[in-house]
């Protein structure tokens, strides 16, 4: 029995974060389960008060259940955004005894309690009117490649991109590794994110690979990174192409819009 995944929906407003565990089951029969949660404010944070310790028991079905919790965070809060940067460490621990075994597990995040919202034709990042001044990543490094894998390399990037006066990239028809997310979200810096550009060698919407695919990325690309809160936009990618695109496009951005509420969903 262990965590497979876990995901943070911070509310500012609530102070508070709504924590969505996926725990796998493999013992074939329906298991008990004591599970606590702990969160403590990590970087730009120097002195805060300790966030009370969240703690419940769950059922968990053969196979496997998702199990959702909110914690609350306390009287005072550190909010994200590129001004004020301050994240939180989030740690599940689970207990449980399994044939007269203890078995013990843990998974830990790292989130920012940052809201992305729209009044009118403008965004707002935690209620406060915000505009967004990016700049085209291609995924193009002729040295390598690839992206850098490393934190440090990426930071060179965003500190370039914000010595021009900017706040945002935008990942042209993909998504970074993982040391991009990091380093956003400790220099405070906001991604667009995107799977593919489905236009001339394929289409969208008339039943191609393509079709299954999206969807799939986009749930691998959520599950891995669905929890940095510089992951503020998503459109599925570029230009895309096909008679049918803008109604396969339509039922992509619903589906998930209702899924994550943690960023804002586009078509292309």
């Amino acid at each position: 029995v262990r965590f497979d995944d876990l995901q943070v929906f911070p509310s500012l407003s609530r102070k508070s974060a709504k924590v969505r565990m996926k725990v796998v089951n493999l013992t074939g029969h329906a298991v008990k389960v004591d599970i606590s949660l702990s969160a403590a404010p990590g970087n730009n944070v120097t002195s805060a008060p300790p966030v009370p310790q969240h703690r419940l028991a769950a059922t968990i079905a053969p196979g496997g259940s998702t199990v959702e919790t909110e914690c609350m965070l306390g009287g005072t809060v550190y909010p994200w955004d590129e001004f004020s940067p301050s994240l939180y460490r989030l740690t599940a621990r689970l207990d449980g005894r399994f044939g007269g075994h203890l078995q013990i597990d843990t998974k830990s995040t790292t989130f920012g309690l940052r809201d992305v919202s729209t009044e009118g034709t403008q965004f707002l990042i935690n209620g406060r009117k915000t505009f967004f001044r990016g700049t085209l990543e291609c995924c193009i490094f002729p040295l390598t490649g690839h992206p850098p894998t490393d934190v440090e390399s990426w930071k060179r990037i965003i500190r370039i991109a914000k010595a021009h006066g900017l706040n945002l990239i935008r990942f042209h028809s993909y998504c970074p590794p993982e040391a991009a997310f990091v380093a956003a979200d400790e220099l405070g810096f906001y991604y667009q994110v995107e799977t593919c550009w489905a236009n001339q060698s394929t289409t969208l919407g008339d039943g191609k690979p393509v079709d299954e695919w999206v969807y799939d990325e986009t749930d691998r690309i959520l599950k891995a990174y669905g929890n940095h809160p510089c992951f503020l936009l998503m459109p599925h990618g570029n230009e895309p192409g096909g008679k049918k695109a803008n109604a396969y496009l339509a039922q992509w951005v619903d589906h998930f819009k209702a899924q994550d509420s943690r960023r804002l969903w586009t078509s292309g």
